[in-house]
C-alpha cells in the first residue's frame, strides 16, 4: 500500500484552474502527477479513486478552513503575519466564496476519512529556506519523473501544498495554531 498526499490551489469559482498536486509515497516519494481540476466533482472524484490505494491521504488544501468569528481576520492569520507570513485573511470580499468552497470541500473529505489540512504556498518555500520548488523537492528526496509545472503559479503552489501534506509525516512541518485554525508551513530545510 502507498502514502499519498495531495495538495490543492483551491480556485474561488469552479470554473477557474484548481491546481492538484499528487505525491506518492511506496518506498520512495515521488511527484507523480499535477494538473488543473475545476468542479468540486471532479475535485472528490479523482481523490475518492485514491483511497483504496492508500494506506493514508493527506490534503492540503491553500485557502481558508474556517471563517473569522469577529471583523475580517482569523488569529492565526494575524500570528501568521507576525511571523512575516503574509496571508489574505478570510474575512476580506474577495475571499469568502474560496473560503465557503474549501469549508464544503474539508467537510466532504472528512468525512469519508481523509485527513485535511490548511497551508499557504508561499509560506511554506518561505519558511522552509529554499528558493524555489525544485531545491525543496530535491531536499526532501522527492522524486520527480516527467511532471512540469513552471511558469503556472496554480500548479506550483499545489505541488507547495502537497509537500505540506507530505511533511506533516515525516517531521519537517510546524503549525501555527489559532483559536479559529491552523495553518501548516515548513522547517527550515534548506
Amino acid at each position: 500500500m502507498q502514502r499519498t498526499y495531495i495538495g490543492l490551489d483551491l480556485a474561488a469559482s469552479p470554473r477557474r484552474c484548481t491546481g492538484f498536486a499528487l505525491i506518492v509515497e511506496q518506498g520512495c516519494a515521488t511527484l507523480r502527477e499535477v494538473r488543473c481540476l475545476f468542479t468540486d466533482n471532479e475535485i472528490l472524484g479523482l481523490i475518492r479513486s485514491l483511497i483504496p490505494i492508500s494506506s493514508r491521504v493527506v490534503v492540503a488544501i491553500d485557502a481558508p478552513l474556517s471563517f473569522p468569528k469577529n471583523g475580517f481576520i482569523r488569529d492565526v492569520d494575524k500570528k501568521m503575519i507576525s511571523l512575516g507570513l503574509r496571508v489574505l485573511p478570510p474575512g476580506l470580499k474577495g475571499m469568502k466564496l474560496l473560503t465557503g468552497r474549501a469549508i464544503k470541500l474539508c467537510n466532504e473529505l472528512r468525512s469519508i476519512g481523509i485527513e485535511v489540512i490548511e497551508t499557504h504556498p508561499r509560506s511554506v518555500l518561505k519558511s522552509s529556506g529554499c528558493l524555489d520548488v525544485e531545491s525543496l523537492l530535491e531536499k526532501l528526496n522527492i522524486e520527480r519523473k516527467t511532471v512540469a509545472f513552471q511558469g503556472h503559479k496554480d500548479l506550483t503552489d499545489a505541488v507547495l501544498a502537497a509537500i505540506a501534506a507530505f511533511c506533516l509525516d515525516h517531521g519537517c512541518s510546524y503549525s501555527v495554531v489559532g483559536n479559529e485554525g491552523t495553518i501548516y508551513v515548513l522547517s527550515k530545510i534548506c
